[in-house]
């Protein structure tokens, strides 16, 4: 998914993510007490799956309520959005910027790299995890529908643990020919519909739970959008705890 960035006129990757996308299971993350359940993990799970591991505190898969608000003169979502379905894509970084690795090696590292972003897509709709991919899934389906994102992408070789605090910024710690935010968002109503986005996202996210199967993230965020001038329209904010178990893990970005 693409999201314009108006100040440089430059299309970010956001996965996605944002992005994105990742959480819990058998990870330790404060107490057990009052902890809720996971639907069965794994690749390509779906958010209706037997329980199968226990959640970090604070955290719990659809259906939940955070805040997914757009603001201004094109207000979209509310401060009370209720997330019906909730898909985490597992993005590898195969840093190759200076082009020193051939196709057949980064495709070799896309697959078992550690070195990975994450993007929660959560909508007031169910979403087949099947259909999420690097670049599809992202947008409504049905009518009035609202389908957003939020994506973290390390900034360093050091893959992502549970306790790190990712802040907005560009991603210039590594060899990457991709543009990236460290952190991304976005909100949609229909299809084809392409944010424009002022600077760089205000606030932090924090990942409360991590592991192969699901992630849990703290997000306080804000973002403010154009209509692709350099004057704000209103402001983008994403605020809670979002859940998700992790889907296939997609092509790499290099």
């Amino acid at each position: 998914m693409l999201t314009c960035v108006t100040s440089t006129r430059r299309c970010r990757v956001a996965w996605l993510a944002t992005l994105a996308v990742s959480i819990l299971l058998l990870v330790a993350c404060g107490d057990d007490g009052g902890a809720g359940t996971a639907d069965g993990g794994g690749a390509g799970a779906g958010s209706t799956s037997a329980p199968t591991a226990t959640l970090p505190a604070g955290c719990a898969l659809p259906p939940y309520t955070v805040t997914a608000e757009r603001d201004g003169e094109a207000p979209l979502g509310a401060a009370e959005f209720g997330v019906i379905s909730a898909v985490a894509v597992e993005i590898p970084l195969v840093p190759n910027g200076s082009e020193q690795l051939t196709s057949e090696e980064v495709l070799a590292q896309q697959d078992t790299t550690d070195l990975v972003g994450y993007a929660i897509l959560f909508a007031d709709e169910e979403i087949d995890p099947a259909t999420v991919s690097l670049f599809g899934g992202w947008e409504p389906e049905g009518a009035g529908k609202i389908r957003g994102n939020v994506g973290i992408y390390p900034n360093s070789t050091t893959p992502f643990a549970v306790g790190d605090v990712i802040t907005p910024g560009e991603l210039d710690g590594l060899d990457m020919f991709t543009t990236l935010n460290r952190v991304g968002l976005d909100l949609k109503v229909e299809g084809g519909e392409l944010n424009a986005y002022l600077g760089v996202p205000v606030g932090s996210v924090t990942i409360l739970g991590l592991s192969d199967s699901a992630i849990c993230l703290d997000v306080d965020l804000q973002w403010e959008y154009s209509d692709f001038g350099s004057e704000a329209l209103g402001t983008l904010t994403l605020k809670g705890t979002f859940a998700a178990l992790i889907a296939t893990r997609t092509m790499s970005l290099t």
